[in-house]
């Protein structure tokens, strides 16, 4: 049993390391660079809530959803409509 438990680590490396190869970036990466690059897309349409935007791109809750939002982008899921408009800084 110890060792079978081992070997999805392995797997794990090895898949993480062939799509790094091929993209770049971890699987990790690439789906967080894609769960962030559609919450961007759908707070620049402002025709959604948060809470919406955060259940369409995954993430539990609002909360959650601006957490991940403000460590990926550094600014505020509030404040980014207002960046892209050119109103705020």
């Amino acid at each position: 049993v110890e060792r079978s438990r081992g070997l999805g680590d392995v797997y794990k490396r090895q898949i993480d390391n062939h799509f790094k190869k091929r993209h770049s970036k971890t699987f990790a990466k690439f789906v967080l660079s894609a769960r962030m690059e559609t919450a961007a897309k759908l707070l620049a349409k402002n025709s959604l809530t948060n809470t919406e935007i955060a259940k369409r791109t995954g993430y539990a809750d609002r909360s959650s959803l601006s957490k991940a939002f403000k460590k990926y982008y550094g600014k505020s899921l509030k404040n980014y409509p207002d960046i892209l408009a050119g109103k705020a800084q």
